[in-house]
């Protein structure tokens, strides 16, 4: 089951079209479903013709409750102590997302030749589900198309963009009194007083043995001027500033990325900008790490990804 529902009515092995489930199925499912309120920040209205047979009913507020954690969950991702570089990725990487869901509804409809006409359940479904989409864009130009490197578009022209023909999307309006709090860009850097990675895995012994793999593995750090031991110490210490370490990384910036993303789940805070900050971590040409260096060279293939996850598995 996909996370959000967005790709889940629109894969081709378990999407809408394979559910042939009755209408008395859906009636016993919409008891035990409730509807979630309106997302506080959200922008946007969806005015969307009212669902009258109970499947339509059941995937309209799936759709909406989606919909609306997503637009609530935009917060989140943009906090206000973050640094530009980490909201522009943010903003970036949120934007490919949805771009990923509007294509692939759009070529869904593609293939099923799903029209406009409302009256079937399958394109009431699959229409409520394409304008859910574009109000979720639309929502993230608004809120923090500050940030944004890609173009900003309109709802006409998103509906243009990626169903391939103009429309006048009266269904998706922006009430004249409704204006988001839209923070100013931050500064570059933001001080961090945090002095530790704040390590959180039960079992030290495991952890110090999957790094030491890892390291082994991708060359991770240069052992010349660090040691495993010390690389260890400084990411499990309670203060790194008391410590003299300094780690020079002479693995692929992608996968020092990729792997510090994955250890993520084992510390309170590990992040790029953690990482920068702690003034620890050189890059081969002996400079600093900064955060935009992690950021922009975020991947989910990096070089012999398999044999790291292989051993990031240990952990679980």
């Amino acid at each position: 089951m996909a996370k959000y529902i967005f790709l889940e009515l629109v894969t081709k092995t378990k999407g809408i079209h394979r559910d042939k489930r009755r209408e008395k199925d859906f009636s016993e499912l919409l008891m035990n479903l409730k509807e979630n309120n309106k997302a506080a920040n959200a922008v946007f209205n969806l005015d969307f013709k009212r669902p009258l047979s109970d499947k339509k009913k059941y995937y309209t507020i799936k759709i909406f409750n989606d919909t609306q954690r997503m637009i609530e969950g935009l917060k989140k991702e943009f906090p206000s102590n973050a640094i530009e570089e980490e909201l522009i990725f943010t903003y970036n990487s949120l934007h490919k997302k949805f771009d990923k869901y509007l294509k692939s509804i759009a070529q869904y409809i593609k293939e099923n030749e799903i029209t406009e006409d409302l009256n079937s359940d399958l394109s009431h479904i699959i229409n409520y589900l394409k304008f859910s989409a574009i109000q979720l864009l639309l929502e993230l130009q608004d809120q923090y198309g500050q940030y944004a490197s890609s173009e900003i578009y309109s709802p006409n022209e998103i509906h243009e963009k990626y169903f391939g023909f103009q429309t006048d999307i009266n269904c998706i309006s922006k009430p004249e009194n409704v204006k988001p709090k839209i923070p100013g860009k931050p500064k570059k850097t933001i001080i961090n007083k945090s002095v530790s990675f704040g390590f959180i895995y039960e079992d030290s012994n495991k952890f110090k043995l999957t790094l030491r793999k890892l390291c082994l593995r991708i060359d991770m750090i240069n052992e010349n001027l660090t040691s495993i031991d010390d690389f260890y110490e400084l990411l499990t210490s309670n203060d790194y500033t008391k410590l003299d370490t300094k780690v020079h990384v002479m693995c692929q910036t992608t996968q020092f990325s990729y792997v510090m993303n994955r250890l993520k789940p084992y510390f309170k805070n590990l992040t790029p900008t953690s990482i920068a900050n702690s003034e620890k971590f050189y890059t081969k040409t002996n400079t600093l790490f900064k955060a935009g260096n992690l950021y922009k060279n975020k991947s989910e293939i990096p070089k012999d990804k398999s044999n790291i996850d292989n051993i990031l598995e240990q952990l679980q």
